[in-house]
């Protein structure tokens, strides 16, 4: 099983953090790989209290699917590169 850092992927990619410093977000990289804005209004909210509101639930399995979605379209660029590497040179 491997194991990817997306924050390190994405930063090496030359993606930002949306201030411009340090490590970019799941939010930038969204943005930046798959075109979409993910909403952050339940970042803050309180994650402790039981049970968890939809709207936090909602959240949670966005960024779950954001991932996902992340590491398919990184797998395809990766499939495509070892494709390009497969051709012979003319």
């Amino acid at each position: 099983t491997r194991v990817a850092d997306l924050q390190k992927l994405a930063a090496a990619a030359g993606v930002r953090a949306r201030d411009g410093r340090g490590a970019p977000s799941l939010r930038a990289v969204c943005a930046a790989w798959l075109r979409a804005e993910l909403d952050k209004a339940e970042q803050c909210s309180d994650w402790d209290a039981r049970p968890l509101s939809e709207a936090q639930r909602a959240y949670a399995a966005l960024d779950a699917v954001a991932v996902l979605l992340i590491h398919e379209k990184l797998r395809s660029v990766d499939d495509a590169i070892e494709k390009l590497r497969r051709i012979p040179p003319r």
